[in-house]
């Protein structure tokens, strides 16, 4: 109780509300293809929290909620700063406190302004974009993925055996399967849940054009991106 009579309060309440609203639809997109689990267990909770609160405003109003919320709190902290910090006489210390969202958050948002703008929407698909990108690097990067790959494609078998599957592509994902016809190795992130979108790799020649596989042909959705030569990331 005696925090929430602080002067330390309010910068504090915006500061955190600040780092949630940038960085929570950021974290929720690459935990779901670095590691799902958490983004199950941590952000999907938080993700349909948000939405289910904001479901009304957006369908009534029309824009995303969030982002005007930001935009509203921001405006009233402007006004809490140029009010009570500077007009009565606040210490330097919890003036700096008070100032310091002020400057931080602008160089957040123009840190991040390259995945998107808005709280959803595109956002977020570059995030499972820098996910792919995180999750190839664990495996051991480019080079090491398109050598062993290129073992695991002169497998046989549609499903390669579990002695087959070489550590980095293991690393890479959680199922395989090569179209042998078109000599396309599939790596599949999975999905964060039954209707969630699905992510993965392509693998192929690296001196071929990208051959579309015969598993995203059948779907009515789908987006690749270029990683390398030979390697791409999908989403269905």
């Amino acid at each position: 109780m005696k925090f929430l009579k602080s002067k330390a309060f309010i910068p504090s309440a915006y500061f955190l509300f600040g780092l949630f609203y940038f960085f929570e639809p950021f974290l929720s997109s690459l935990f779901e293809i670095i590691n799902p689990f958490i983004a199950r267990n941590l952000f999907l909770p938080i993700d349909w929290m948000v939405f289910v609160i904001t479901l009304p405003f957006n369908a009534i109003l029309g824009f995303y909620f969030p982002d005007t919320v930001f935009i509203i709190i921001t405006i009233s902290y402007l006004a809490f700063f140029f009010s009570k910090p500077i007009q009565t006489g606040w210490a330097d210390k919890q003036k700096r406190l008070a100032f310091s969202p002020l400057v931080i958050f602008p160089l957040i948002f123009l840190i991040m302004s390259p995945l998107g703008l808005f709280y959803y929407g595109q956002k977020r698909v570059n995030s499972n974009v820098v996910g792919g990108w995180t999750r190839l690097i664990l495996a051991g990067g480019v080079d090491v993925i398109r050598a062993d790959s290129s073992e695991l494609l002169k497998s046989s078998n549609e499903y390669p055996a579990d002695e087959e599957i070489l550590a980095s592509i293991e690393k890479l994902g959680y199922w395989t399967k090569i179209e042998q016809d078109k000599k396309i190795l599939l790596v599949g992130v999975g999905r964060l849940f039954n209707m969630a979108d699905e992510f993965g790799y392509i693998i192929q020649d690296d001196n071929k054009p990208l051959q579309l596989p015969d598993y995203l042909e059948r779907s009515e959705f789908y987006r690749i991106w270029k990683f390398s030569e030979g390697i791409y990331f999908f989403e269905q």
